[in-house]
């Protein structure tokens, strides 16, 4: 484990037990408030997402804008520009495929090629801005979400 990771940590969890003289309750509590305070961080930076848009991007990007992650977007984007690079008699081992959930150079290049462009379907649902595991599941018939609680998705 990194301990820089762990000694980060520590110090977020300090930040909100302040003593080590509550009691069981008074602890727990804390930590509640610290969970509930990282998933508000986390829902904060989805919606910001939502609302940033890329420029300069090329156009088979286009269609992604809204619906991917920028980030996912931007390493998608740095890919891309590995195909500059790229041996094209070089077989594909889906690496980043597989490991990130991006399309990889090769499948880039291919789409390029056929004049397509990117869809968010391209890459995996971790990188949707409307995915929450917790409220959506992939319906496998007809590769649609499904919405599974009453909820709407990071409502």
């Amino acid at each position: 484990m990194n301990t820089s990771r762990v000694k980060s940590g520590h110090t977020y969890l300090k930040i909100f037990l302040k003593n080590s003289r509550g009691d069981l309750l008074s602890v727990f509590e804390s930590l509640a408030h610290a969970v509930d305070m990282q998933i508000n961080h986390v829902h904060e930076s989805i919606g910001s997402n939502a609302v940033k848009t890329l420029v300069n991007v090329p156009n088979m990007f286009i269609p992604l804008l809204g619906h991917i992650l920028t980030c996912a977007i931007n390493e998608c984007v740095a890919q891309y520009e590995r195909l500059q690079t790229l041996d094209p008699t070089e077989e594909c081992s889906n690496t980043v495929t597989i490991g990130l959930g991006i399309p990889c150079p090769h499948r880039l290049a291919e789409l390029r090629d056929q004049g397509d462009l990117l869809s968010p379907d391209d890459f995996h649902l971790q990188w949707h801005l409307k995915y929450n595991p917790e409220v959506t599941v992939r319906n496998p018939s007809n590769d649609q979400w499904i919405q599974i609680a009453d909820q709407p998705p990071f409502s």
